[in-house]
């Protein structure tokens, strides 16, 4: 049991010791709670009179959790946890009335194949919430989901924090692309040794990470390329100007051959499907805005996730 001054505590101040200890840090504690860094540190200054502990101390930039801090913090947890959930069931998430702003990450098959469908359905419905589409990385993912910096991340995960929630969107494979007017007379699936004698155009991009995650990097394969782009915008039109071919998901490949006559060609010399999942925090998993949110956008990945397609003409 942990001796504390009754007399002295405020729930509030739980809230403050939670923060600091899961971020470790005092301003990534503030700005997760909205609060000034000085506010936070006086409530860290009246924590360690009322537990009578330094609690966290510091060490260079960083700050150290006492043996007492971590007992505090075990039989706090759940707590926190509980107290969380019993305040979202009392929020009745109304879309049709929130301004609220979700951020959501995804990675560039998403932003192609997903963002249209969501821009669509919240127009039609006259919303005024909003989406920002915003960035991340796979080093700072899960702390950028903790702290708030981010509501969901869509994108291909092979292992993912055991704190966090997956729900899969859809499965896709890579093809090759080339314009029609440079066929080689190859048939419909492109070889291991017909892929490394062409030559690529590279779009640099999560896409292509994980592509070469897949197919290249097991094999200790390179293509042989000419030019790195970091968008898909140019690449129809390089294709049509150059002998060349490209490497993408085949839901794009579906969305360029509306306008432009288009090759494609499978590739089978490797497991070739991958899956594009929508990840969370545990943190928000009760958040009923959250669990809107993604419920809306599986259902706007029917077809996809059907394999029926019907993708839209962008261009």
């Amino acid at each position: 049991m942990i001796e504390i001054d009754n007399q002295k505590m405020d729930l509030n101040l739980l809230f403050v010791f939670y923060e600091i200890y899961k971020f470790q840090s005092v301003s990534k504690a503030a700005l997760s709670l909205n609060l000034s860094q000085s506010a936070v540190s006086h409530s860290l200054k009246k924590l360690r009179h009322v537990f009578s502990d330094e609690l966290f101390i510091r060490n260079g930039n960083k700050i150290s959790a006492t043996i007492k801090a971590h007992k505090i913090f075990n039989q706090l947890d759940p707590l926190i946890d509980l107290l969380r959930e019993s305040i979202y069931q009392t929020i009745d998430f109304q879309p049709e009335t929130s301004t609220r702003t979700f951020k959501i990450a995804m990675m560039d098959i998403t932003e192609i194949i997903m963002l249209p469908r969501v821009l669509n359905y919240l127009l039609k419905h006259k919303y005024q919430l909003s989406v920002q589409v915003v960035s991340s990385n796979a080093d700072t993912l899960y702390q950028d989901l903790n702290e708030g910096k981010i509501d969901i991340v869509v994108g291909s995960f092979n292992d993912i924090h055991p704190d966090l929630y997956r729900k899969r969107l859809f499965e896709h494979e890579f093809v090759v692309i080339e314009h029609a007017k440079n066929d080689h007379g190859t048939h419909a699936e492109l070889s291991q040794a017909q892929f490394l004698q062409r030559q690529h155009i590279v779009v640099c991009s999560s896409s292509d990470a994980t592509f070469s995650k897949m197919a290249l990097e097991p094999f200790g394969l390179k293509r042989m390329h000419l030019l790195e782009i970091n968008n898909y915008l140019p690449l129809p039109w390089l294709l049509f100007e150059n002998d060349c071919i490209a490497t993408i998901p085949q839901g794009l490949s579906k969305i360029l051959s509306t306008n432009m006559k288009l090759n494609t060609y499978a590739l089978n010399w490797f497991a070739n499907e991958f899956s594009v999942d929508m990840i969370w925090s545990a943190r928000v998993n009760k958040d009923p805005a959250i669990f809107w949110l993604v419920n809306l956008i599986y259902d706007l990945m029917v077809d996809v996730r059907n394999k029926k397609g019907d993708y839209q003409n962008i261009f």
